[in-house]
Formats: C-alpha cells, structure tokens, sequence
C-alpha cells in the first residue's frame, strides 16, 4: 500500500510539472510573438521616418537648386548693369575730354 502511494504521489508529481512546463512554453511563445510584433512596428516606423526625411531632403535640395539659379540670374544681370554704366561712363569721360580739348 505504501508503495502504491509513492508511485501515485510521484506520478501527480511528475502530471503537474508537465502541466507548468507546457505553462512556461507557452508564455515564452507568447512573449517572443509580443517582441516580434513590437520589432516590426518599429521597423516600419523607423521605415517611415528615414522616407519623410528623404522627401525633406530632396525638397531642400531642390529649393537649394532654384536660389543658386535666381541667384546667379541676379549676378549676372548685375554685371550687365555693371558693364552697361562703365560703357556710359567711358564715353562721358570721351565727350567730357573733348570738350574740354576745344
């Protein structure tokens, strides 16, 4: 009878670890799918980000483009102003000579 009682007691024993070890396995599975999840969320995140500040990237880029060609349109209509008042000025010196010569 005492036997007979171990070999129970023992076989409980051996049902209800069996019984937590399934437990744990399905609370680790259930904790790397939740870390899984989480990862993917931040992958698509961190996705998202790096493409907005590509576009804002490019966008400046392109508005850093259009101010360089304003700004060289702008320099080199300056020059011809600048060119076109040495030419008048050069030929008020010659008319102010020649006056002054008669």
């Amino acid at each position: 009878m005492r036997t007979t009682i171990t070999i129970l007691l023992a076989a409980s024993a051996a049902l209800s670890l069996s019984a937590c070890s399934d437990k744990t396995k399905d609370s680790a599975q259930n904790t790397i799918d939740s870390a899984a999840s989480d990862a993917s969320a931040k992958m698509s995140a961190a996705a998202d980000a790096a493409d907005k500040a590509a576009a804002a990237a490019s966008a400046g880029a392109d508005a850093t483009k259009k101010a360089a060609k304003t700004a060289a349109e702008a320099a080199g209509k300056a020059a011809e102003d600048v060119e076109a008042g040495a030419s008048k000025a050069a030929k008020d010196v010659k008319t102010a000579a020649s006056k002054a010569a008669n």
